[in-house]
């Protein structure tokens, strides 16, 4: 049985390299060849990206060695060309590809098309033509005040990128997210709905904020627009006592300010918390430095903390001083 079974695997393997044709063809977007069009087979690229990023977000627990491996293995696809190809400037293109396999066809600002090979074979001459993204108008917006602006505690619901064309921009220089909450507890300037859409400005990628399931956010009114105060955001976690507060130093991310008035306290969180830093690179673990956690067991458990009210005084006293915040 087992040698049949390895006798199918061999046929099927003889299949499939006798399955492989060259696909050849003209692919355009609306630039003429003045930017050339990517063609990426089984969307490898797009699903090592993601992973690479899923990594990459959760790069504080793990190890600089795997990480650098994953970096490796991405760039390692990047360079073969059995994935993926590009245009010449007059457009031609040509990539083996097996009859099952998809190609996928992409230019910046414009729609991406995917073709199965099978349906490319049908074709007497391959000739794909891109449309582009209709772009929109970048409204630059004047406010330096905010109308409004609102602390709170929130769950989060979606954070996703938004791939916007805007007329006579080139590249921005921050990616551009959109985000839905759905608010936990007002702490600053009291939001009427208990859900929250806001846009995030990110220039590192996803913001960090993101990562967490629970956040204290930051969210100011401009042009009639909620907006993120980038970068600003605390992780926190319900406490026994029915409130919410962040573990560790409260002035980790506000090193900077002078006055620092507050004091990280004792704090019971609920379902006792605790951070796995078994795997946890060096630097990493200087988050999680005595008297604010115990360390049992390569395991974190938060002793000092934070409530949410005083979180947002840092902030007054830091990042959000020129808001001039009661």
């Amino acid at each position: 049985m087992k040698s049949f079974l390895t006798c199918i695997l061999l046929i099927t393997s003889f299949l499939a390299i006798g399955q492989t044709k060259t696909i050849s063809g003209i692919a355009m977007d609306t630039t003429y060849g003045r930017m050339k069009v990517r063609i990426v087979k089984n969307d490898t690229l797009e699903k090592f990206s993601k992973a690479l990023s899923s990594s990459i977000e959760q790069a504080d627990t793990i190890p600089l060695n795997i990480l650098k491996q994953k970096i490796e293995v991405y760039k390692s696809i990047l360079d073969d060309k059995a994935y993926h190809t590009l245009t010449d400037s007059t457009g031609k293109f040509s990539i083996e590809a097996n009859i099952n396999d998809s190609l996928t066809f992409s230019s910046f600002n414009h729609n991406p098309a995917k073709y199965s090979v099978k349906d490319l074979l049908k074709m007497s001459n391959i000739y794909i033509r891109l449309k582009p993204i209709p772009c929109e108008p970048y409204v630059r917006c004047k406010d330096t005040i905010p109308k409004n602006t609102y602390a709170f505690v929130a769950e989060k619901i979606e954070v996703k990128r938004l791939n916007r064309n805007y007329c006579g921009i080139m590249v921005m220089f921050n990616g551009e997210y959109s985000a839905k909450y759905r608010i936990v507890k007002n702490i600053y300037g009291n939001f009427k709905s208990d859900t929250i859409n806001f846009t995030a400005y990110d220039h590192y990628g996803k913001p960090a904020f993101s990562r967490h399931r629970y956040v204290l956010l930051f969210v100011s009114q401009y042009c009639n627009k909620l907006i993120h105060n980038q970068y600003q955001y605390f992780e926190v976690y319900p406490t026994a006592d029915g409130r919410w507060a962040t573990p560790g130093d409260p002035y980790r991310y506000d090193s900077y300010v002078k006055e620092k008035s507050i004091k990280a306290q004792p704090v019971m969180f609920e379902n006792k918390l605790l951070f796995s830093i078994k795997k946890a690179r060096k630097n990493y673990l200087s988050n999680y430095e005595k008297p604010y956690y115990q360390i049992i067991h390569g395991e974190a458990r938060p002793l000092l903390g934070t409530y949410a009210e005083d979180l947002f005084k840092i902030k007054k006293q830091g990042a959000l001083k020129r808001l001039n915040l009661k």
